[in-house]
């Protein structure tokens, strides 16, 4: 792994903390009700509208097959690069400045590079995720007329 830190953004999933890098979320929005679209992938909720732009919305439980146990409360809206989503998470947790040398591989090597390991924060383990492959995974999924 790579030398130096990073600000990591914690945020709960059923149950479990993940992180991304806090420089790819543009904002945390809660409360958001997306607009549900015909025949759109089981992971995509629908899309909503965020000031001037329709982001289509993500169940990051349903993307990284996590049992959900409701409605995410809080919307992560991600632009690690020029695409935008939004996923949907439990809670947002805080800002976790992390040592990079800290970060070990992650124990399951099939995630399509969306995992990218887990570091500890105290005795919590947390996943540390790529907004790039997630954003690319999530938007890999959905028919591109249906944005």
């Amino acid at each position: 792994m790579r030398d130096g830190r990073a600000e990591l953004l914690v945020f709960r999933v059923a149950r479990e903390l993940f992180a991304i890098e806090l420089r790819a979320v543009e904002e945390a929005v809660e409360g958001v009700e997306a607009q549900t679209i015909p025949d759109a992938p089981p992971t995509m909720l629908g899309i909503f509208a965020l000031r001037d732009r329709t982001l289509p919305m993500y169940a990051l439980a349903r993307v990284l097959a996590l049992p959900e146990r409701e409605a995410g409360a809080m919307t992560l809206v991600l632009r690690p690069s020029e695409s935008r989503i939004a996923l949907a998470v439990d809670a947002v947790d805080d800002v976790f400045d992390a040592l990079l040398v800290g970060v070990r591989p992650a124990p399951a090597p099939e995630n399509d590079g969306v995992v990218l390991g887990v570091v500890w924060r105290g005795d919590e383990l947390i996943t540390l995720l790529d907004a790039d492959m997630l954003v690319s995974a999530c938007l890999a999924e959905t028919p591109p007329d249906s944005l």
